[in-house]
This record gives structure tokens, C-alpha cells and sequence, in this order.
């Protein structure tokens, strides 16, 4: 096996398991207060949005526009974007079907928001898997920094997947085990996408797969997040976790 292929799998694998990370700060927090959970779910909404406006869409609209005219991009992107938003119709139905329910209580709501968010994180990380293993295989000098880079960008995913998780069910385990598959997903999406897809894997397919996750992730920041955030706070309070969340993302940059 080749030198360059092991370092690809070590530092893809290191930089999705950053995710743990993030659960790790959500677990060191002194106690449970309904509060504390607004504030940290207004702060992972910052983060999504960011994340959507500043990288998924501009990308997504870019790589398009690459290799189409003008009004041909536009309708794949917002064709695209619609059927994300059809998904997520779909998804939030599967993960609420009983939220009908006298019995349904908000532990339940909320911890679905957490797998829902660990659902999307992972759609994220599949076309974002698959350029991050062959950018650090066509050029291992950069490698490390590259990875160190990718680490620090997914060490909010960990939080925004653990919170609801971890305050609705108080179990560390459960929050742990879906921020390390959705972390997962990462490495295992590289290396497959190398071995098998990457004759297939070109600037058209990235679009379109980054616009869908975007439109799925705006769907759970605006459906779920921002909500709950308003629910267990207050409206200053999440205004303010949404700015942090916001100027958190542009302070990762900076790395």
C-alpha cells in the first residue's frame, strides 16, 4: 500500500473523528439547564447557516455555473434545492411520525433533532469526504495542515449532533456514539470514493450534492434548531448564540 494512501486514511480519519471534540466540550458543561441548551443549539444554528450561506451554496452555485450557461446552473441549483427541501419533508416526517402523541414527551423531540442533525452532518460529509481524500492523496506535503484545517471546521458538527442528544436522554454514550458515526462517515466516504467512484466524482455531481445538503441543512436550522433554541431560551438569548455561532465560523477560517 502505498505511502501517500495510509497518510490519506490516518489524516481523513483524524480529522472526521473531530467530531468528538465537540461532543466533549457539550459534556464538560456543569449542569443541564434548559437554558444552557437554547444557548448551545442558537449557537450550532449560527454555525449551519454560516456554513450554508458561506461554503455549501456559493460552492455548489460555482461549480455549476463551471459547467453549464447561465439559465441551464440555475435551474439544476434550484432544482436541486428543492428536492433537498422535499427530502427533508420526508426525513422530518420518518423522525416525527409520533410527535402527535399525548405520550411523544420533548425528551424525544429533542433528541430527534440530534439524529436528524447527525443525518445531515453525514449527507455533508459524502461528496466533502471524497475531495478531502484526494486532495491530501495528489499532494501529501500539505497534508497536514490541510487535515488540521478540516479538524478544526468539524469540531462544531460534534456539538450541534450531541447537545440535543446528550440533554434529552442525559446519556453521554448515545451522544458519543452518533457524533463518532457521523464523524466516521468522512474517511469511509473518502476512501470509497477514491477506490470506486472517482471516474464519476466531478465538479457537476459535487454541485448538486452540495446543493442538496445545503437545502437540508437550512431545513433543519429554520425547522428544528432555531426553534428549540427559542423554546428552551429566549429570543435574546438565541439571537445572540446565532451571532457567536456565526463569528465562531469566521474565527475557524482565520486557521
Amino acid at each position: 500500500m502505498k505511502v501517500e494512501l495510509v497518510l490519506a486514511i490516518l489524516l481523513v480519519t483524524i480529522a472526521g473523528l473531530s467530531t468528538v471534540i465537540g461532543s466533549f466540550i457539550v459534556f464538560l458543561s456543569k449542569n443541564k439547564r434548559h437554558e444552557n441548551l437554547g444557548f448551545l443549539l442558537g449557537i450550532a444554528a449560527g454555525i449551519i447557516l454560516c456554513i450554508c450561506f458561506n461554503e455549501l451554496l456559493p460552492e455548489a452555485q460555482e461549480l455549476l455555473f463551471e459547467n453549464f450557461k447561465y439559465n441551464i446552473a440555475l435551474v439544476i441549483l434550484i432544482a436541486s434545492l428543492l428536492i433537498g427541501l422535499v427530502l427533508s419533508f420526508i426525513l422530518d416526517k420518518l423522525m416525527h411520525h409520533h410527535d402527535d402523541e399525548a405520550d411523544h414527551d420533548e425528551h424525544c423531540k429533542m433528541c430527534n433533532v440530534g439524529i436528524t442533525a447527525a443525518f445531515t452532518m453525514a449527507l455533508h460529509k459524502l461528496p466533502e469526504g471524497m475531495a478531502i481524500f484526494i486532495a491530501i492523496y495528489d499532494n501529501y506535503k500539505v497534508a497536514i495542515p490541510f487535515a488540521l484545517a478540516i479538524a478544526v471546521h468539524h469540531i462544531p458538527e460534534g456539538m450541534i449532533i450531541s447537545a440535543p442528544i446528550y440533554y434529552a436522554t442525559g446519556s453521554k454514550k448515545k451522544a458519543l456514539l452518533y457524533s463518532i458515526t457521523s464523524g466516521l462517515v468522512l474517511p469511509v466516504a473518502g476512501l470509497l470514493g477514491f477506490l470506486f467512484l472517482k471516474p464519476f466524482f466531478n465538479g457537476i455531481t459535487e454541485g448538486i450534492l452540495l446543493a442538496l445538503t445545503c437545502s437540508i441543512m437550512f431545513y433543519l436550522a429554520f425547522k428544528e434548531i432555531i426553534p428549540a433554541s427559542l423554546k428552551y431560551g429566549n429570543k435574546k438569548t438565541t439571537v445572540f448564540a446565532v451571532m457567536i455561532g456565526i463569528i465562531f465560523m469566521y474565527l475557524v477560517h482565520l486557521i
